[in-house]
């Protein structure tokens, strides 16, 4: 009678693990797509882009590239700002100059 009850249970596990590999295998058979397209003339086939239109995703990169954009607009301010010191008492010294040519 255990003999009887040890071959239930080893079949039962077989069982178990075969129904779990087959589970696998019909999710990994769903997951995989293959297109195949045969012709002689390339105009003839239909258009297929490699890459889907993920607007999410270009949303993204717009708001990235944007604060990328105003970041380097901030510091080209901030550097003409610093080296202000020293350009604008020059720049108001030559137009000083050239008002006091001029009269």
């Amino acid at each position: 009678m255990l003999t009887v009850q040890r071959e239930l249970i080893s079949l039962q596990n077989q069982i178990d693990s075969l129904k779990g590999q087959q589970k696998y295998l019909e999710q990994t058979a769903q997951l995989a797509k293959v297109t195949i397209y045969l012709s002689s003339d390339e105009m003839a086939l239909p258009y297929a882009p490699s890459a889907t239109f993920r607007p999410d995703v270009i949303f993204k990169l717009a708001v990235r590239s944007l604060v990328g954009a105003l970041r380097g607009v901030a510091t080209l301010a901030i550097w003409i700002i610093v080296f202000g010191v020293i350009w604008v008492p020059v720049l108001v010294i030559i137009i000083f100059i050239k008002r006091l040519r001029k009269m």
